[in-house]
Protein backbone atom coordinates (compact mmCIF):
# COMPACT_ATOMS: atom_id res chain seq x y z
CA UNK A 1 0.00 0.00 0.00
CA UNK A 2 1.34 3.39 -0.89
CA UNK A 3 0.11 6.71 0.47
CA UNK A 4 -0.16 9.46 -2.17
CA UNK A 5 -2.29 12.58 -1.89
CA UNK A 6 -3.67 14.83 -4.59
CA UNK A 7 -1.83 17.59 -2.77
CA UNK A 8 1.44 15.85 -3.67
CA UNK A 9 0.26 15.25 -7.24
CA UNK A 10 -0.43 18.96 -7.58
CA UNK A 11 3.00 19.68 -6.16
CA UNK A 12 4.54 17.32 -8.68
CA UNK A 13 3.05 19.09 -11.72
CA UNK A 14 3.20 22.68 -10.53
CA UNK A 15 6.72 23.32 -11.79
CA UNK A 16 7.77 24.00 -8.23
CA UNK A 17 11.27 25.19 -9.20
CA UNK A 18 11.31 28.50 -11.06
CA UNK A 19 14.25 30.27 -12.65
CA UNK A 20 15.04 33.89 -11.89
CA UNK A 21 18.18 35.90 -12.60
CA UNK A 22 21.17 33.92 -11.35
CA UNK A 23 18.83 31.30 -9.87
CA UNK A 24 18.49 27.83 -11.33
CA UNK A 25 15.96 25.04 -11.49
CA UNK A 26 16.58 21.35 -10.93
CA UNK A 27 16.49 20.84 -14.69
CA UNK A 28 19.30 23.33 -15.21
CA UNK A 29 21.83 21.98 -12.75
CA UNK A 30 24.04 18.92 -12.76
CA UNK A 31 23.62 18.48 -9.00
CA UNK A 32 20.59 19.72 -7.06
CA UNK A 33 20.84 21.16 -3.57
CA UNK A 34 20.79 18.43 -0.92
CA UNK A 35 18.85 18.81 2.34
CA UNK A 36 20.85 17.79 5.46
CA UNK A 37 20.16 14.10 6.02
CA UNK A 38 19.36 13.31 2.38
CA UNK A 39 22.96 12.67 1.34
CA UNK A 40 22.41 8.92 0.86
CA UNK A 41 20.11 9.58 -2.15
CA UNK A 42 21.89 9.43 -5.50
CA UNK A 43 22.53 12.80 -7.15
CA UNK A 44 20.97 11.43 -10.33
CA UNK A 45 17.65 11.05 -8.49
CA UNK A 46 16.55 14.70 -8.64
CA UNK A 47 12.94 13.86 -7.79
CA UNK A 48 13.98 11.78 -4.78
CA UNK A 49 16.20 14.56 -3.45
CA UNK A 50 13.45 17.16 -3.92
CA UNK A 51 10.94 14.89 -2.18
CA UNK A 52 13.37 14.33 0.70
CA UNK A 53 13.85 18.10 1.02
CA UNK A 54 10.10 18.65 1.04
CA UNK A 55 9.54 16.00 3.70
CA UNK A 56 12.33 17.33 5.89
CA UNK A 57 11.09 20.91 5.78
CA UNK A 58 7.47 19.81 6.25
CA UNK A 59 8.38 18.05 9.50
CA UNK A 60 10.22 21.11 10.78
CA UNK A 61 7.39 23.45 9.76
CA UNK A 62 4.86 21.20 11.49
CA UNK A 63 6.76 21.64 14.75
CA UNK A 64 7.04 25.41 14.40
CA UNK A 65 3.40 25.91 13.35
CA UNK A 66 1.73 24.00 16.19
CA UNK A 67 0.38 27.22 17.66
CA UNK A 68 -1.35 28.20 14.41
CA UNK A 69 -4.41 26.14 15.41
CA UNK A 70 -5.29 28.83 17.93
CA UNK A 71 -5.03 31.49 15.25
CA UNK A 72 -7.37 29.50 13.00
CA UNK A 73 -9.92 29.21 15.79
CA UNK A 74 -9.87 32.99 16.16
CA UNK A 75 -10.31 33.38 12.40
CA UNK A 76 -13.13 30.81 12.50
CA UNK A 77 -11.62 28.75 9.69
CA UNK A 78 -10.77 25.04 9.59
CA UNK A 79 -8.45 24.93 6.56
CA UNK A 80 -5.61 27.19 5.49
CA UNK A 81 -3.28 27.15 2.48
CA UNK A 82 -0.11 29.00 1.61
CA UNK A 83 2.93 28.68 -0.62
CA UNK A 84 6.36 29.93 0.31
CA UNK A 85 9.38 30.44 -1.90
CA UNK A 86 13.01 30.45 -0.86
CA UNK A 87 16.47 30.24 -2.37
CA UNK A 88 19.22 27.81 -1.40
CA UNK A 89 22.34 29.92 -1.74
CA UNK A 90 25.72 28.97 -3.13
CA UNK A 91 26.83 28.62 0.51
CA UNK A 92 24.02 26.15 1.25
CA UNK A 93 21.88 28.57 3.28
CA UNK A 94 18.12 29.14 3.02
CA UNK A 95 17.63 32.77 1.94
CA UNK A 96 15.12 35.10 0.28
CA UNK A 97 12.12 33.54 2.04
CA UNK A 98 8.75 34.94 1.00
CA UNK A 99 5.07 33.99 0.91
CA UNK A 100 3.54 33.98 -2.56
CA UNK A 101 0.18 35.50 -3.40
CA UNK A 102 -2.98 33.49 -2.85
CA UNK A 103 -4.14 31.20 -0.10
CA UNK A 104 -4.46 32.26 3.54
CA UNK A 105 -2.32 35.36 4.26
CA UNK A 106 -2.06 34.57 7.99
CA UNK A 107 -0.58 31.14 7.27
CA UNK A 108 1.84 32.65 4.78
CA UNK A 109 3.09 35.12 7.39
CA UNK A 110 3.43 32.39 10.02
CA UNK A 111 5.20 30.05 7.60
CA UNK A 112 7.75 32.71 6.59
CA UNK A 113 8.50 33.42 10.25
CA UNK A 114 8.88 29.69 10.92
CA UNK A 115 11.14 29.21 7.89
CA UNK A 116 13.42 32.02 9.06
CA UNK A 117 13.81 30.27 12.43
CA UNK A 118 14.48 26.97 10.65
CA UNK A 119 17.02 28.60 8.34
CA UNK A 120 18.88 30.06 11.31
CA UNK A 121 19.24 26.70 13.05
CA UNK A 122 19.51 24.23 10.15
CA UNK A 123 22.85 22.82 9.01
CA UNK A 124 24.01 23.88 5.57
CA UNK A 125 22.68 22.19 2.44
CA UNK A 126 25.00 20.84 -0.18
CA UNK A 127 24.52 23.64 -2.74
CA UNK A 128 23.45 23.05 -6.33
CA UNK A 129 26.17 22.79 -8.94
CA UNK A 130 26.47 23.22 -12.69
CA UNK A 131 28.56 21.03 -14.95
CA UNK A 132 32.14 21.78 -14.04
CA UNK A 133 31.38 22.13 -10.33
CA UNK A 134 30.35 25.80 -10.18
CA UNK A 135 28.04 26.32 -7.21
CA UNK A 136 24.81 28.21 -7.96
CA UNK A 137 21.62 29.41 -6.29
CA UNK A 138 18.54 27.18 -6.57
CA UNK A 139 15.00 28.44 -6.04
CA UNK A 140 12.32 26.26 -4.50
CA UNK A 141 8.59 26.59 -3.77
CA UNK A 142 6.82 24.70 -1.00
CA UNK A 143 3.01 24.51 -0.67
CA UNK A 144 1.64 24.22 2.88
CA UNK A 145 -1.72 23.02 4.10
CA UNK A 146 -2.99 23.30 7.68
CA UNK A 147 -6.34 22.05 8.92
CA UNK A 148 -8.17 21.58 12.20
CA UNK A 149 -11.39 19.70 12.97
CA UNK A 150 -14.58 21.84 12.92
CA UNK A 151 -15.71 23.06 16.35
CA UNK A 152 -12.62 21.56 17.90
CA UNK A 153 -12.28 21.34 21.65
CA UNK A 154 -9.05 19.33 21.70
CA UNK A 155 -5.77 20.53 23.08
CA UNK A 156 -3.30 22.11 20.63
CA UNK A 157 -1.30 18.87 20.61
CA UNK A 158 -4.25 16.89 19.25
CA UNK A 159 -6.29 19.57 17.51
CA UNK A 160 -3.93 20.59 14.75
CA UNK A 161 -2.83 18.78 11.68
CA UNK A 162 -0.56 19.83 8.84
CA UNK A 163 0.53 18.75 5.42
CA UNK A 164 1.87 15.53 6.99
CA UNK A 165 -1.55 14.36 8.17
CA UNK A 166 -2.44 10.89 6.97
CA UNK A 167 -4.81 10.27 4.13
CA UNK A 168 -6.34 6.91 3.28
CA UNK A 169 -3.96 4.24 2.08
CA UNK A 170 -4.99 2.46 -1.10
CA UNK A 171 -3.52 -0.27 -3.21
CA UNK A 172 -2.63 0.37 -6.83
CA UNK A 173 -0.22 -0.63 -9.53
CA UNK A 174 -0.34 2.63 -11.49
CA UNK A 175 -2.07 5.90 -10.64
CA UNK A 176 -3.07 8.61 -13.14
CA UNK A 177 -1.61 11.97 -12.13
CA UNK A 178 -2.34 13.94 -15.29
CA UNK A 179 -4.21 13.67 -18.57
CA UNK A 180 -2.89 15.61 -21.55
CA UNK A 181 -5.17 16.36 -24.50
CA UNK A 182 -3.79 17.28 -27.92
CA UNK A 183 -5.76 17.94 -31.11
CA UNK A 184 -6.09 14.26 -31.96
CA UNK A 185 -4.24 12.45 -29.19
CA UNK A 186 -4.79 11.90 -25.50
CA UNK A 187 -2.05 10.90 -23.08
CA UNK A 188 -2.18 9.62 -19.52
CA UNK A 189 0.71 10.32 -17.18
CA UNK A 190 0.90 7.74 -14.40
CA UNK A 191 3.02 6.89 -11.39
CA UNK A 192 4.07 3.24 -11.25
CA UNK A 193 4.29 2.08 -7.64
CA UNK A 194 6.70 -0.82 -8.03
CA UNK A 195 9.15 0.86 -10.40
CA UNK A 196 8.80 4.34 -8.83
CA UNK A 197 8.73 5.79 -12.32
CA UNK A 198 6.47 8.09 -14.31
CA UNK A 199 4.97 6.33 -17.31
CA UNK A 200 3.16 7.85 -20.30
CA UNK A 201 0.48 6.09 -22.33
CA UNK A 202 -1.48 7.15 -25.39
CA UNK A 203 -5.15 6.38 -24.76
CA UNK A 204 -6.75 8.01 -27.82
CA UNK A 205 -8.03 4.72 -29.27
CA UNK A 206 -9.35 3.33 -26.00
CA UNK A 207 -6.30 1.10 -25.64
CA UNK A 208 -3.28 1.87 -23.47
CA UNK A 209 -0.25 2.28 -25.74
CA UNK A 210 2.91 2.56 -23.64
CA UNK A 211 5.16 5.41 -24.81
CA UNK A 212 7.96 5.62 -22.27
CA UNK A 213 9.39 5.81 -18.75
CA UNK A 214 10.56 8.97 -17.00
CA UNK A 215 12.52 9.27 -13.78
CA UNK A 216 10.84 12.52 -12.75
CA UNK A 217 8.33 15.17 -13.73
CA UNK A 218 11.27 17.44 -14.53
CA UNK A 219 12.48 14.96 -17.13
CA UNK A 220 8.99 14.72 -18.64
CA UNK A 221 8.81 18.52 -18.89
CA UNK A 222 11.83 18.47 -21.18
CA UNK A 223 10.12 16.29 -23.81
CA UNK A 224 7.64 17.34 -26.50
CA UNK A 225 4.71 17.20 -26.92
CA UNK A 226 4.31 16.72 -23.15
CA UNK A 227 6.04 19.97 -22.20
CA UNK A 228 3.76 22.10 -24.40
CA UNK A 229 0.61 20.24 -23.34
CA UNK A 230 1.43 20.60 -19.63
CA UNK A 231 2.19 24.31 -19.99
CA UNK A 232 -0.99 24.80 -22.03
CA UNK A 233 -3.06 23.57 -19.10
CA UNK A 234 -2.44 26.84 -17.32
CA UNK A 235 -3.30 26.96 -13.63
CA UNK A 236 -5.20 23.66 -13.56
CA UNK A 237 -4.03 20.09 -14.06
CA UNK A 238 -6.54 17.72 -15.68
CA UNK A 239 -6.38 14.52 -13.65
CA UNK A 240 -8.69 12.47 -15.84
CA UNK A 241 -11.90 12.48 -17.82
CA UNK A 242 -14.45 9.71 -17.55
CA UNK A 243 -17.99 8.84 -18.49
CA UNK A 244 -20.32 8.46 -15.50
CA UNK A 245 -23.93 7.35 -16.04
CA UNK A 246 -23.68 8.34 -19.70
CA UNK A 247 -22.27 11.81 -19.04
CA UNK A 248 -18.64 12.84 -19.60
CA UNK A 249 -16.85 14.51 -16.68
CA UNK A 250 -13.43 16.05 -16.21
CA UNK A 251 -11.61 16.28 -12.89
CA UNK A 252 -9.11 19.07 -12.25
CA UNK A 253 -6.82 20.16 -9.43
CA UNK A 254 -5.32 23.62 -9.02
CA UNK A 255 -1.57 23.79 -9.62
CA UNK A 256 -1.55 26.33 -6.80
CA UNK A 257 -2.85 23.90 -4.17
CA UNK A 258 -6.17 24.85 -2.61
CA UNK A 259 -7.23 21.41 -1.38
CA UNK A 260 -10.07 21.07 -3.89
CA UNK A 261 -10.96 18.89 -6.85
CA UNK A 262 -12.99 20.64 -9.55
CA UNK A 263 -15.52 18.48 -11.37
CA UNK A 264 -16.76 19.66 -14.78
CA UNK A 265 -19.46 18.14 -16.98
CA UNK A 266 -18.54 18.08 -20.66
CA UNK A 267 -21.40 18.76 -23.08
CA UNK A 268 -20.68 19.11 -26.82
CA UNK A 269 -17.12 20.11 -26.05
CA UNK A 270 -18.12 22.78 -23.51
CA UNK A 271 -17.11 22.39 -19.85
CA UNK A 272 -19.48 23.44 -17.08
CA UNK A 273 -18.46 23.33 -13.42
CA UNK A 274 -20.76 20.90 -11.63
CA UNK A 275 -19.22 20.99 -8.16
CA UNK A 276 -16.04 21.00 -6.13
CA UNK A 277 -15.09 18.46 -3.50
CA UNK A 278 -12.29 18.55 -0.98
CA UNK A 279 -9.17 16.53 -1.56
CA UNK A 280 -9.98 14.37 1.46
CA UNK A 281 -13.54 13.74 0.25
CA UNK A 282 -12.20 12.74 -3.16
CA UNK A 283 -9.62 10.38 -1.65
CA UNK A 284 -12.22 8.77 0.63
CA UNK A 285 -14.76 8.18 -2.15
CA UNK A 286 -13.86 4.98 -4.02
CA UNK A 287 -16.12 5.95 -6.92
CA UNK A 288 -13.82 8.92 -7.56
CA UNK A 289 -10.57 7.24 -6.63
CA UNK A 290 -11.15 4.28 -8.91
CA UNK A 291 -11.11 6.66 -11.87
CA UNK A 292 -7.40 7.17 -11.26
CA UNK A 293 -6.28 3.67 -10.27
CA UNK A 294 -4.86 1.37 -12.93
CA UNK A 295 -4.17 -2.18 -11.71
Amino acid sequence: MKNITLFFLSFLFTSFLFAQEKQYTAREVAKVAVFPGCESIAQSDHQGLQRCLQQGLTELLSQHLKGFAEKMNKLEITQAYAKIQFVISKEGKITEIEALKGGTPELGIAAVKAMKLIAASLSNFQPAELEGGNKVKMVFQLPIRYSIPPKTSETPETAHSSQTEKTPDFDFNELIISTLIAEKEMYEVRINKEEDRIKVYETSTGEDIFLGNFISASELLEIEPYKSLILAQGDFNLLTESKIEGEMYRFYINKNPDGLVYIYKLNKGVEKLEKTVSEMEFMNDTSYLNLLIKN
